[in-house]
Parts: C-alpha cells; sequence; structure tokens
C-alpha cells in the first residue's frame, strides 16, 4: 500500500523538480539522502570508496527525479532504490574495466534471471491462462505490456514498460528485456535489488583478456541457495562456481568460501591482449621441433589457461611429441 499523504507532496515536489525547480530537486536529494546511504552499506567492501559509492548512488537519484513516470504505477522510492542500485553497478563496471586494475583482482556479480523465470512465476501465481504480454515498436522503441486478468473485476489490467533503440537484430533480446522490465512493475525481480555486493576473489587464471582488449571469465557463477524474508528481502544467498566450489556466501550459512590463491598462478604478472595471442599462436604454429614447442610454451605462462592457445600447442604436440 502507499502512504497517501507523502505521496502527494512527493508528486508536487517530483513535478517541480521534473520542471527544473532546483529547490525542490535539493529537498528530493535530502529527503531520500538515507535511502542512498541505506543502499551504499551494501557495497561497503566493494573496491570502490564509501565516499564514491555515496556520489554513484546520489547520480542514480537524480536520474530517478528526472525520469520518473508515476502513470506507470510504480511508487517513487522504489524506482529510485533501482537506479541508486544501477549507477553504483555501473560505476563497479567501469572501475573493473580500467587498464590499471590487476587481472586476477576479482569481479563483481550482478543476480540475474532470465525471462523464463518470469513465465514460470506468472504460471504459478495466476495460472497459464490468466496472464499475457504484447510487444509495439513505437518510435524505435520496443514497448512490452503485461496484462494479468482480475477475476473479480472481469477485466484486464495491464503494465507496461520499454527498451529503448530497438533493432531487428536485437529484436529477440529486447523482447525479453522489455518483458522482464514490464514484470518489475508488477514486483517481479525487486527482490534481486535487496541483496548484497557480491565481490568474488580471483585466480588470475580465471580471467584474460579477450582479443578486443576487454577482460573474460573462464569461471561461470550460479546461485546454489537464496532466501528471503517476509518483505521478500533477501537474507541468504550461495553462489558456487562451475567446479562447484562455494565463491560467495551471505547470511545464515555454514558454508565454506573457496579462498583462491591469487599469487600462485601466472607468476610472471603479465596481462596479455589479443595482439600477444595471435602473436603467440603464430610462433606456436611456426615451431620446428620439440625442444622449439616446449620453449614457446614456457615463454607464456600467461596463456597455459587460454582454450585457444592450449588446444594449438596440443595439435602440435602430435608433430612434436615428447621424447622416449
Amino acid at each position: 500500500m502507499s502512504e497517501p499523504g507523502k505521496n502527494i507532496i512527493n508528486d508536487t515536489i517530483l513535478s517541480s523538480a521534473q520542471s527544473g525547480d532546483n529547490k525542490q530537486t535539493e529537498a528530493l536529494i535530502r529527503q531520500y539522502r538515507n535511502v542512498v546511504e541505506a543502499i551504499a552499506v551494501k557495497y561497503i567492501n566493494s573496491p570502490l570508496e564509501y565516499d564514491d559509492i555515496i556520489q554513484e548512488g546520489m547520480i542514480g537519484l537524480l536520474a530517478a527525479i528526472k525520469t520518473f513516470n508515476n502513470s506507470k504505477g510504480a511508487q517513487f522510492k522504489t524506482y529510485a532504490q533501482t537506479c541508486i542500485n544501477n549507477s553504483i553497478q555501473t560505476a563497479l563496471r567501469k572501475f573493473n574495466r580500467k587498464k590499471d586494475i590487476p587481472i586476477g583482482s576479482g569481479c563483481s556479480l550482478l543476480l540475474y534471471k532470465d525471462a523464463r523465470v518470469d513465465m514460470r512465476i506468472l504460471d504459478e501465481v495466476f495460472g497459464e491462462m490468466n496472464w499475457k504480454r504484447h510487444h509495439d515498436v513505437v518510435n524505435g522503441n520496443l514497448f512490452c505490456t503485461l496484462s494479468i486478468w482480475d477475476n473479480e473485476k472481469k477485466e484486464w489490467v495491464s503494465k507496461q514498460d520499454v527498451v529503448p533503440e530497438s533493432s531487428t537484430e536485437k529484436e529477440k533480446g529486447q523482447a525479453s528485456d522489455a518483458f522482464k522490465r514490464a514484470g518489475f512493475n508488477w514486483g517481479i525481480g525487486r527482490e534481486l535489488y535487496t541483496g548484497p555486493f557480491i565481490w568474488i576473489p580471483l585466480e588470475k587464471n580465471e580471467i584474460y583478456q579477450s582479443k578486443t582488449g576487454s577482460p573474460a571469465l573462464y569461471t561461470k557463477f550460479s546461485v546454489k541457495e537464496i532466501g528471503y524474508n517476509e518483505q521478500k528481502e533477501i537474507i541468504l544467498l550461495v553462489i558456487v562456481d562451475n567446479k562447484n566450489r562455494v565463491r560467495f556466501a551471505y547470511g545464515n550459512t555454514k558454508e565454506k568460501v573457496y579462498a583462491p590463491n591469487v599469487s600462485a598462478s601466472n607468476a610472471s604478472g603479465k596481462v596479455y591482449t589479443g595482439v600477444d595471442l595471435d602473436r603467440a599462436i603464430k610462433q606456436m604454429t611456426g615451431v620446428k621441433s620439440r625442444e622449439e614447442l616446449e620453449r614457446v610454451w614456457a615463454e607464456h605462462p600467461e596463456l597455459h589457461n587460454n582454450k585457444e592457445f592450449r588446444n594449438i600447442t596440443i595439435d602440435m604436440q602430435k608433430t612434436y611429441p615428447p621424447r622416449n
């Protein structure tokens, strides 16, 4: 249920703030600063300084003030919390992509669900025949309308959201995103934003730079266990890797978190690029002896866990097998 008195004041202030009234904007910032601080605490163990987290959260709050549309049925506080989280997480992703961040230090994870999860929830809660979705492209933007059958009123109740900059090649993915956004307006997935900040230390052989220069992970992660309180807030979370090792634990759990040996692998500390990979592959495919093969392999310890380089080395070993 909404808070009638408070929301009336907020609607008036919001309207003025969105019209360019700086005093009303400042009033909203003061009113919701505690919301930013409450969210910032969840990221206290991140590589960002706390003051920077607050600053990014305030940027998200300002974005919420500018873009909030009360016709979609969501409360401003709920919308603002989403914008604040998104702003902080965007800053963390940019931080992790910086060139001076050592490969292998760690990574942040975002809790994610696909559209099939939303479909299953809708089927279980409302029944397969009691909900429907509809997509429209308006001025290049892909809209999704998600309708639920109200059996008491004998009518469909709809909520809508949009993914901007629709394109033919991305149509399927954007249709799923628009559907999930519309589901969020019905409350589906909001609990994911109540989770803790997830930072996972990595061994250097778990991460590499692709040919485009962007970081990529060999390791895959999934949620093993998740728990909620009565307010649908996450109070328990266990994440495992593709070797079923617990890499993150939050809340009342007896799971022991695997501690990676960050200094053991890639002792050279070298970070390779796509150009380095191409050069190493050219060297390996050009070897003329077993000794040369072993020398090229030893020269590139940072590539020992790269699938492409490793497979080419295995192929070359067939031509130059170990001596008996």
